[in-house]
């Protein structure tokens, strides 16, 4: 079991920032998530896996998209904040449980996820009013928390598409937080093609297609693994499961080795008084 020790509000926020935007680059690789979810899709869940692994209190996905609209603006642990993340988190439960009409819906409408999210996040004028009223949503039967959220964001995602033509400093705003996605796309794309060459260097795979090495005698430790929806066995106590994928702790383990490396000499916990 892991939990971050740090100090709220503090500039370790924005060491775990950093780290989970680096963390899903590196995880990106490895998870194994369907092939439609891409872009703002694909990261809302890596970092609802990240948040479920590491005890975080939110999906610090709102972290990341927040920082890059406001910039400094930004309160880490403002309502708004918060609810976004809770947010995020709904969005997670809901995308893996999508048919193929629903899919189509989120992937049309990927440009719009985020901003949608924000206002319909927004204290005063969004349909969530509080966190206390985001943590219930979010406890909802996967059906209608489901049916909730495609009728928000539909409503938004539409609103939004005029919003983007009359109000271009939105627009922008908004454009140069799917730029950042879309950077951090091309570094997955590269993350995977290093993966690939090396598991093929350590024996993971051949060229007929065959098993080789430990992987074929079944002693083999693999690192992620992909649930398909006709799997039947359970996630064991070295693994974790979280929307539809399940990651070892072996693997958690050599991530919190990174941040310890990173940071544990530059930037050290202060000693409690």
């Amino acid at each position: 079991m892991f939990h971050l020790l740090k100090v709220k509000n503090s500039y370790h926020d924005n060491i775990e920032r950093l780290n989970v935007s680096k963390w899903m680059v590196q995880l990106s690789a490895e998870i194994g998530l369907p092939q439609w979810m891409e872009y703002e899709v694909m990261e809302i869940c890596i970092c609802e896996a990240i948040k479920t692994s590491w005890h975080q209190p939110l999906n610090r996905y709102s972290w990341i998209v927040e920082r890059e609209i406001s910039k400094s603006d930004m309160a880490y642990h403002s309502d708004h904040v918060v609810m976004m993340g809770h947010m995020f988190s709904m969005l997670a439960r809901v995308f893996p449980d999508s048919n193929e009409q629903e899919q189509k819906f989120w992937t049309n409408n990927v440009n719009y996820i985020v901003e949608a999210a924000r206002r319909i996040t927004a204290p005063k004028s969004g349909k969530l009013q509080s966190v206390a009223q985001a943590e219930k949503w979010l406890a909802l039967d996967i059906s209608k928390l489901k049916k909730k959220l495609i009728a928000l964001f539909t409503e938004q995602c539409k609103g939004l598409g005029v919003l983007f033509t009359q109000d271009p400093s939105i627009f922008r705003r908004n454009e140069r937080m799917r730029q950042a996605v879309k950077d951090r796309k091309e570094r997955m794309k590269k993350s995977a093609e290093f993966v690939t060459c090396s598991d093929e260097s350590e024996g993971w795979g051949s060229s007929d297609g065959e098993a080789s090495g430990d992987e074929a005698s079944g002693d083999g430790e693999v690192d992620v693994i992909d649930i398909g929806d006709d799997a039947s066995e359970e996630a064991t106590d070295n693994e974790v499961e979280m929307v539809g994928i399940v990651v070892s702790k072996k693997r958690l383990l050599e991530l919190g080795r990174v941040w310890d490396e990173d940071h544990s000499s530059s930037n050290p916990c202060p000693k409690a008084t």
